[in-house]
């Protein structure tokens, strides 16, 4: 596994109409009751490079806006990581955000390079 990414073991039934807080509340509260760190990427799953304009999906897996745009539109209507249909639902992706902003990150390379 790319040491950019982590998985994001999610309960895929679990988030049918949940907002992108609701989402990433869950995935943090799951990941709190395993480790104290958080669990989330460092890089798109998609290009897997640093992120660039980030979006989390309804299953919690995160892309750069531009890569899971193009391949809704182009290849598929499912996640690439899990294969849950995405709706055309693409959330801001609020504790990321967060979380970069905690690191002192200035930019989406810079939280990557801390990762490594």
């Amino acid at each position: 596994m790319n040491k950019f990414l982590m998985s994001m073991g999610t309960d895929e039934d679990d988030h049918d109409n949940s907002t992108s807080s609701d989402i990433e509340n869950d995935l943090d509260n799951d990941s709190e009751s395993t480790s104290n760190t958080e669990n989330f990427p460092y890089a798109c799953h998609i290009c897997r490079k640093p992120f660039a304009d980030p979006v989390v999906t309804i299953c919690g897996h995160y892309f750069c806006e531009v890569c899971i745009t193009k391949k809704f539109q182009q290849v598929s209507p499912s996640c690439p990581v899990c294969k849950k249909d995405l709706q055309g639902i693409f959330n801001y992706p609020v504790r990321l955000y967060a979380k970069r902003k905690r690191m002192g990150c200035k930019d989406w390379e810079d939280f990557a390079k801390r990762k490594m």
